[in-house]
């Protein structure tokens, strides 16, 4: 097959910088294509049982205007945003004829393909706005929000499909019975963003500051593979939009007359909503839980000669992830994936004065 295994990409972006006279407009508009077709062999034998197959379509349209300028002491920032996605998807296991798989099915000499479908359109607009003002020499602060409502539509079918080629999902083909619950879903969340923050500045070399944040993150649905386990139910395949407060204060040093620099910062996550990944089998889904995150990290740069940089850095890192359900009815604390408790770098670099 000419399009096995291959992805495609159409991007065009159009970037509008112009003067008003007393505040700057940003216009940024961008399209972009994304299509893929993927197939893998999954059963590691000599003999093809069975593969996993993807194919994929999505198109996505963005637009944002964005308006700043500075008068006396405050500089500030407006704008919105608009994006829409469209994204269409088909995957599953594809068991070719004559093998121990499709036989499962009663499909030994026709082959069978266990195949998701799904369509997800997603519209969202949104206006943001921030603004620094330095009140007091040595002295600013920081107010900045963002708020955002998103349309979503969710159109998910799961069933056996009579196995046209070994190596492709056919979403179109001719339908066997269903494997999973078809499931329908279209709502509408009002979100927000904001920021708050203080900074002191006692002199030229050092920084000192505190701030909150609140950050969103869309919620979305899941598509479980077709894997032999129970179906999620119809409350399942939503989840929530993910809400974080974060609290963080820290300094930004310059020393040796600029021959160093050393920044130290210490934070406290607290989510809601935590958009928690659980693999089980062959698939998985997410999960909305509670979670918590804190820890700190100092970093050290020093630059002892022309073109030389040498760089240290050290954190500590606690997290967990709330009454998570790590099996059917099995409840517990977790520490996620990729959260290392500490981390510690080194690095050196050199650039030759060229």
């Amino acid at each position: 097959m000419s399009d096995l295994n291959r992805t495609e990409t159409w991007n065009a972006a159009l970037h509008v910088d112009y003067d008003l006279g007393g505040a700057d407009l940003v216009s940024v508009t961008n399209y972009m294509r994304f299509k893929k077709n993927f197939a893998m062999d999954v059963d590691a034998s000599p003999t093809n049982l069975v593969n996993y197959g993807t194919v994929g379509d999505t198109d996505s349209f963005s637009q944002e205007l964005r308006l700043s300028g500075s008068s006396g002491d405050l500089t500030w920032t407006a704008g919105a945003y608009y994006l829409n996605v469209d994204a269409k998807s088909s995957n599953g296991f594809l068991a070719p004829a004559y093998s121990i798989f499709s036989s499962v099915f009663g499909a030994t000499t026709t082959g069978i393909d266990l195949v998701n479908t799904f369509r997800l359109k997603t519209e969202s607009a949104s206006i943001f706005g921030q603004g620094e003002y330095e009140f007091s020499p040595g002295w600013k602060v920081i107010i900045g929000g963002r708020l955002i409502r998103e349309h979503q539509e969710y159109n998910f079918q799961s069933n056996a499909m009579a196995d046209a080629d070994p190596l492709r999902i056919d979403a179109n083909g001719t339908i066997l019975f269903p494997l999973q619950p078809s499931f329908a879903h279209r709502r509408t969340d009002t979100l927000w963003a904001g920021k708050a923050q203080l900074e002191y500045k006692p002199n030229r070399d050092l920084l000192l500051y505190v701030g909150v944040n609140r950050g969103v993150k869309g919620g979305s649905y899941n598509a479980k593979l077709p894997d032999g386990t129970p179906p999620l139910t119809a409350g399942q395949i939503p989840y929530k939009p993910e809400e974080m407060l974060s609290y963080e204060g820290g300094f930004k040093a310059t020393l040796l007359n600029g021959k160093a620099t050393f920044n130290g910062a210490a934070f406290y996550y607290d989510y809601s909503n935590y958009q928690a990944f659980t693999f089980s089998n062959v698939s998985g889904y997410v999960q909305n839980r509670d979670a918590r995150t804190y820890g700190a990290v100092l970093e050290l740069t020093l630059r002892p000669a022309e073109g030389l940089q040498l760089g240290a850095s050290a954190s500590v890192f606690n997290a967990r992830v709330k009454n998570l359900e790590i099996a059917p009815g099995v409840y517990k604390n977790v520490r996620p994936s990729f959260a290392p408790e500490s981390q510690f770098a080194a690095r050196v670099s050199y650039t030759p004065p060229v």
